[in-house]
């Protein structure tokens, strides 16, 4: 797809809308309205010809598994002999699984990742034994690494504003967990599925009004068990690229690390910045309209930090399939 289709696809009003509900996508139309300058009316038909599209693939509620008693392993997958079929089908079973919250396609040094979401690390081996003895003749290589922090940064670039303010929505690795109730649980189900989903629709089938589905809501919010609502969108509907890049840093000093995050968090086309506990430190998610874009940033990064950047490894995302949380 060209950007001559795409722009007549998507226009500078359709950038501001999903960069103001990126920044929170259970906002009101009303709201997405005031901040855009756009009809209320209006960002209501774009946002559902939007969706429509297939450029939005979901209103997002991210929310702290670590507060809830989980830990989130990011595991990567590499195949013998690429056989689209025989992938597809792996990523449908991926897919069915409860624990599995992100599973992504992926093309270079491997051909799958997901993340998992368990309580121990007895969970994750079991997962991964179950997925290698399912496809042991198609599974060459695995490996996995443990999500200590996850930074969600609001997509400035849509509107090719710098992102001055680097607070992110966050979740992070187990921590005494929070004692949820029933209700509470099944709330954050049914937002975990769709963000925008109403006080009413919420409270349709509980034992609750929707006023009292609002008042839990902001309850976890203030707890910072819900941190962010956000936008899944399909890079390839926006005419660009997504790539996952793995950073190995070399030995080096908090202050100089802490640099190295700050500075990624600042870098508009950095999505979110992942803290990891394994083979690699840091894995980003970059989103371009172009690889020489994705260059650029790459060698500024690594310019900035050659005394502790010691290598990357970057895979270019060419599907999302599944992308939930908690």
């Amino acid at each position: 797809m060209g950007t001559v289709e795409m722009a007549a696809r998507i226009d500078k009003k359709d950038r501001k809308i999903l960069r103001a509900l990126d920044g929170n996508s259970r906002q009101s139309y009303a709201r997405v309205a005031k901040s855009t300058g756009i009809p209320q009316e209006t960002v209501r038909y774009r946002v559902q010809n939007l969706l429509e599209q297939g450029l939005i693939q979901n209103f997002q509620t991210v929310i702290d598994g670590g507060k809830l008693g989980f830990y989130y392993y990011k595991i990567f997958f590499k195949f013998y002999n690429v056989n689209e079929t025989a992938v597809e089908m792996v990523i449908r079973y991926l897919c069915s699984l409860t624990a599995v919250n992100w599973v992504v396609r992926v093309d270079g040094a491997y051909d799958i990742s997901l993340t998992a979401r368990v309580t121990n690390p007895t969970e994750l081996s079991d997962l991964i034994d179950e997925v290698r003895r399912k496809y042991s003749s198609q599974i060459h290589r695995w490996v996995y690494s443990v999500n200590l922090r996850m930074d969600f940064l609001t997509r400035d670039y849509l509107t090719g504003s710098r992102r001055l303010k680097t607070k992110a929505g966050s979740y992070s690795a187990y921590k005494t967990p929070v004692t949820l109730d029933s209700t509470n649980w099944e709330i954050l189900r049914r937002l975990a599925l769709n963000a925008r989903a109403s006080a009413a629709e919420i409270a349709r089938d509980l034992p609750l009004s929707s006023d009292a589905v609002l008042l839990r809501i902001k309850e976890m919010e203030k707890n910072e068990i819900i941190v962010r609502y956000n936008l899944v969108l399909d890079n390839t509907e926006l005419d660009q690229f997504n790539y996952y890049v793995l950073v190995y840093l070399s030995y080096f000093s908090p202050m100089r690390e802490q640099a190295f995050v700050e500075y990624c968090k600042k870098k508009a086309n950095i999505v979110y910045v992942i803290k990891a506990l394994g083979e690699w430190d840091y894995e980003l998610s970059v989103e371009v309209e172009t690889v020489q874009q994705y260059r650029e940033l790459m060698m500024d990064l690594t310019r900035e930090f050659s005394d502790i950047i010691r290598d990357y490894t970057p895979m270019m995302v060419s599907k999302i399939h599944k992308y939930v949380y908690p």
